[in-house]
């Protein structure tokens, strides 16, 4: 039997080709702010959605995060509507540019159907081409 703990070949395979999941995915380029909890800054930190469930997300982040940290999450449409998340950071791993961390959070609370309706309507909306363009 293999030893569960050794998860050096888990580490080492794409966690998007493996995926398991069955919960409804949304792609996004949506623009976040975050606050680290646990520290002493207040300063708002920038990031990108790359994808959101109803039980997680995906980021795209400037800055390192640690799995197990605690995040207050922000989206920002643009007629400024606010939906704010607290998510765990689950893992991490470099982005292929180097200087961007993908980063997988699992929401503190699943989303209501009427909730994930909301905010994936947030991120479509910001996701579309700016109004009055085109």
């Amino acid at each position: 039997m293999a030893d569960r703990r050794n998860s050096e070949s888990r580490r080492s395979r794409d966690r998007r080709v493996d995926e398991r999941r069955v919960e409804e995915r949304v792609p996004s380029e949506a623009g976040v702010r975050f606050l680290r909890a646990g520290t002493d800054s207040a300063i708002p930190l920038a990031g990108e959605l790359a994808e959101v469930s109803a039980c997680g997300l995906r980021l795209a982040l400037e800055q390192p995060v640690s799995p197990g940290e605690k995040l207050l999450v922000e989206v920002r449409d643009r007629d400024g509507k606010c939906f704010s998340l607290q998510a765990a950071v689950v893992w991490t791993e470099a982005g292929g540019d180097g200087d961007r961390w993908l980063v997988g959070c699992e929401l503190s609370a699943e989303l209501s159907n009427r909730h994930f309706t909301l905010l994936r309507e947030m991120v479509a909306a910001d996701s579309s081409p700016p109004r009055g363009s085109a």
